[in-house]
């Protein structure tokens, strides 16, 4: 999870960098913004294995030494996570697209990544 870790805070947060400093928004407000998203998306992923792994129910022992059935929480943890990422990326302004202004490239079309057609 180390190897994911690192990868992800590094692709994710080049790339909300690079947003952020498009949209012009600088500051260590935004910085940690950035950092609790990665590590949100972090924590995601360590949830999605936990459900993959247990699945939606386990099985544990309880203090009187039964065998009973839990709910894994994970599920209930990880919508609340993924609530928390979307209220990030909102504050962010990152869920809206966002307009570049026109290049002087007008004969490399097609080397245009925001060209849809």
């Amino acid at each position: 999870m180390k190897d994911y870790a690192k990868d992800c805070y590094f692709n994710h947060s080049r790339r909300f960098n690079g947003s952020i400093t498009f949209t012009r928004k600088n500051g260590k407000y935004y910085d940690d913004l950035v950092n609790d998203y990665i590590y949100y998306l972090e924590l995601r992923a360590k949830l999605k294995k936990d459900i993959k792994d247990k699945g939606l129910r386990y099985k544990t022992t309880n203090a009187a030494g039964k065998e009973v059935e839990k709910p894994n929480e994970s599920i209930v943890n990880i919508t609340k996570v993924t609530t928390l990422m979307l209220k990030i990326l909102s504050e962010l302004k990152l869920n809206e697209p966002i307009v570049h202004p026109p290049s002087n490239k007008k004969d490399k079309l097609e080397d245009d990544p925001d060209d849809l057609l």
